[in-house]
């Protein structure tokens, strides 16, 4: 990623790993004005912020004292300060934060430590801005929910991948387990 950073010319990316997908854009299209509004964020209002999320707002990691044109600043000492999640980037933030040789997840956890060192804010969207689906759990298991997605929209998935279940047993409780992919299906129906 660090490679790919450095041949940018911009100063605004968009981060989208290959792990998520964009829902049938007839079905649930990008509001594009919207991500223009949030690039302004990053390029003319806050210096310090670094990025802007587009993951599923959640206050646990949200300072909700702290509101700023429809986004929360993320709490500084939330775990995933620094987040590969879909989101905008300032791009010099983002080589700054960058290390060689570390994967994704090292660079999550390694990358909030240097942006706390740095001073700079991560900030989270209130709104939906850019749905997404993130189709593996620790890189190698298939989520539930874009198994049902692909089902839905006609994507081929091996059948000998197994699948990340998330069930919610309560308000404060869920249950995960790993289940083949067929029986996930077979469960479904």
């Amino acid at each position: 990623m660090l490679s790919a950073a450095s041949k940018i010319d911009d100063d605004i990316v968009l981060v989208l790993l290959d792990d998520y997908v964009l829902p049938n854009p007839k079905k649930q299209p990008v509001d594009t004005e919207k991500l223009i509004e949030d690039a302004c964020l990053l390029s003319r209002n806050d210096k310090n912020a670094a990025c802007v999320r587009f993951n599923i707002f959640d206050k646990s990691c949200a300072d909700l004292s702290v509101a700023h044109m429809g986004f929360y600043k993320v709490k500084r000492d939330f775990k995933y300060l620094c987040s590969l999640q879909p989101s905008l980037w300032n791009l010099s933030h983002l080589k700054s934060i960058l290390k060689s040789g570390e994967n994704a997840w090292e660079a999550e956890l390694n990358g909030s430590k240097r942006m706390r060192k740095m001073g700079v804010d991560a900030y989270i969207s209130s709104e939906e801005t850019l749905i997404h689906i993130n189709a593996l759990k620790f890189g190698k298991y298939m989520r539930d929910k874009f198994v049902d997605y692909a089902d839905v929209n006609n994507i081929n998935i091996p059948p000998d991948i197994d699948v990340f279940v998330k069930e919610k047993k309560s308000e404060k409780k869920s249950e995960k387990k790993i289940m083949n992919l067929n029986s996930y299906r077979k469960r479904k129906k």
